[in-house]
């Protein structure tokens, strides 16, 4: 228990220095003018993702649904939603977690971590488990309030039939 206290605790310093310094380079690159009509809308606001893909390993068509709460320049937390269709079986997966986003003019790069409860029907055939998603990816402002970009999503269901799904995406997505 010990041990897993002081990894968790490194974890911690770790993220903290790593914001501390994000934070440190976004105040000089602030000097930097952008674009009119291209800022990124105040830190605390909302974010809403619209998407479709395909899981790389079972033919399967997939879509995504992400709303969260922006809570300041690298940090949001909501949930996801993902549907994913094939021949003989269908995915519905639900998730909560957080977003850590490292933003650089137009471009941001993300990555987060989630978990929850999916939902699986092969042949008439239901079955519920527990799911961890991780995942990273990209947006491009085309606007001040919305962006495009593609996501790759690792989905580790608590199955011994099928241990994970990974997923690409591509999306839409509103900041308000």
């Amino acid at each position: 228990m010990r041990k897993t206290v002081q990894k968790v605790g490194v974890a911690l310093l770790l993220l903290t220095s790593f914001a501390a310094t994000a934070q440190e380079e976004q105040v000089a690159a602030s000097s930097q003018a952008m674009p009119a009509g291209f800022e990124r809308v105040d830190p605390l606001s909302w974010n809403f993702r619209l998407g479709a893909g395909t899981a790389i390993d079972p033919s399967v068509f997939w879509l995504t649904a992400h709303v969260e709460a922006q809570l300041d320049k690298f940090f949001a937390i909501g949930p996801t939603f993902q549907l994913g269709f094939g021949d003989l079986t269908t995915y519905s997966l639900g998730t909560i977690g957080p977003r850590f986003t490292l933003p650089f003019s137009y471009f941001e790069w993300f990555m987060g971590a989630s978990a929850g409860i999916s939902y699986r029907d092969q042949s008439n055939i239901n079955f519920v488990n527990f799911v961890y998603e991780m995942n990273t990816g990209f947006e491009f402002y085309v606007m001040k309030y919305f962006s495009v970009g593609a996501a790759i999503r690792k989905n580790w269901i608590s199955s011994n039939v099928v241990g994970d799904v990974t997923v690409v995406t591509g999306y839409l997505s509103g900041h308000f």
